[in-house]
């Protein structure tokens, strides 16, 4: 196996708007390949979730604003726009 090959392959498929399923697939044969188990955790968390809030590294969190949309008695529906400061601190993250 070419790892120099394969790993510039994940940088075309980076650049190319390939779906991240398909590179992450790609980056967990790297990571075998290498036998690098801490790169190959994190591909593991990347594709199936991660498990414990608490590590999540900061990348993961996005700045967003949160809007739900609410049925008002006689009105009908109306999209709203939630402060993040109603949820508490561990959700919001």
């Amino acid at each position: 196996m070419n790892l120099k090959a394969q790993i510039e392959d994940i940088v075309s498929c980076l650049t190319d708007g390939t779906d991240i399923s398909k590179i992450l697939l790609k980056a967990q044969t790297i990571a075998f390949v290498l036998k690098n188990e801490s790169f190959s955790e994190l591909i593991n968390k990347e594709q199936n979730g991660w498990d414990n809030t608490d590590v999540v590294p900061a990348y993961r969190y996005i700045a967003c604003l949160v809007k739900a949309k609410v049925a008002i008695p006689y009105e009908g529906e109306r999209i709203v726009e939630i402060p993040v400061s109603n949820f508490d601190a561990k959700i919001y993250e």
